[in-house]
């Protein structure tokens, strides 16, 4: 499901991430961003994968602790199993590569 934050509260993203049914990604910028784009074609190639757009850091700042990363990849369960710089994140290869990693 590809959201965006906000209208998601970080109350929402807790009970999304602790579905383990699901990996979660948030990419932390704008919609017209390199990195958004790569983040919704991978959603269209991934099951069981939500992704959300952030446009506003503050919302997430317990997920990023002390970072700034440009996103944020989650496995099965609620703690970040990675962070992408902003070059990263506008990789497709590393993107897709950091997503298949924290789901194994």
């Amino acid at each position: 499901m590809a959201e965006t934050m906000p209208p998601v509260t970080a109350d929402d993203l807790r009970k999304y991430l602790e579905n383990e049914s699901f990996s979660v990604y948030l990419y932390l910028g704008r919609e017209a961003d390199k990195g958004w784009k790569y983040a919704r074609i991978v959603y269209g190639l991934l099951a069981r994968l939500r992704i959300y757009l952030v446009e506003d850091p503050e919302l997430v700042k317990e997920w990023t602790a002390n970072r700034d990363p440009r996103g944020v990849v989650f496995g099965w369960g609620p703690e970040p199993k990675r962070y992408l710089s902003g070059a990263e994140a506008e990789d497709l290869e590393t993107f897709l590569e950091a997503i298949t990693q924290a789901r194994s």
